[in-house]
């Protein structure tokens, strides 16, 4: 619960923050809302959250309890190379994070406009070309990978449940996110984002879907530390 309500209030900080940054929009073009908003974020955002939260974690308990129930141990990557590894991708994704700030244009800044797209998929531009989205991708995918790193370390980290649930959790999100752009739910925008598409969603937000599973199993494993839960599987 003390784990919850902190990542629910950095993501409604961080989702007014970049709604009124025009990092994206939302749009009832194909669907309609219910109208409640907050700070301008529509109240089904919000909605999403607890059960993204609830879905990495309640199921990364499932599978720890079910590999301790069959004595499994955890995978035995040495932790030299889970370093090198996680820690040279971390440092890849903080250089692509920094590229942006080299060939930002903020010479030009084009007024609000929505279009379709390939595929008829809604296409919104608006402001300065200043890869905003592109590096709060990029280094947030940075942060999430030392973070997982010092948790496998300092904690109880299983990674032969953590990995596999990635992975699903991966292929969740993309089939959400290609549905919700696609009707105009919410729409990135282009002058925001590296302007490479997979279909309405910047391919920048394919690395940080991990973010949304990894990031809250490693502060799990820090609270339950913290807290003393060592009876939990």
């Amino acid at each position: 619960m003390v784990q919850m309500c902190a990542v629910f209030t950095v993501t409604y900080i961080a989702e007014v923050t970049g709604t009124y940054s025009k990092l994206w929009t939302f749009s009832m073009s194909s669907d309609a809302l219910c109208g409640v908003a907050l700070s301008g974020v529509p109240l089904e955002e919000f909605l999403f959250y607890p059960l993204v939260m609830n879905f990495s974690l309640l199921n990364y308990l499932w599978i720890c309890a079910y590999l301790k129930g069959r004595h499994e141990s955890d995978l035995p990557i040495p932790r030299v190379v889970l370093g090198r590894v996680l820690g040279g991708a971390a440092f890849v994704f903080i250089l692509a994070g920094i590229l942006p700030l080299f060939l930002r244009d903020i010479s030009v800044s084009v007024p609000p406009s929505m279009h379709p797209g390939p595929l008829g998929i809604p296409r919104y531009e608006e402001g300065f070309r200043a890869y905003g989205w592109t590096m709060i991708c990029m280094f947030s995918v940075a942060v999430n990978l030392v973070v997982f790193l010092v948790a496998e370390r300092t904690t109880a980290l299983m990674l032969r449940a953590a990995i596999p649930l990635s992975a699903v959790f991966f292929l969740i999100c993309l089939m959400v996110e290609l549905l919700g752009t696609g009707r105009g739910w919410w729409v990135f925008n282009g002058r925001q984002s590296s302007g490479l598409w997979v279909a309405g969603i910047p391919v920048e937000n394919l690395p940080a879907y991990l973010t949304g599973v990894m990031l809250p199993l490693a502060l799990f494993e820090f609270t339950r530390r913290l807290l003393g839960e060592r009876g939990l599987p």
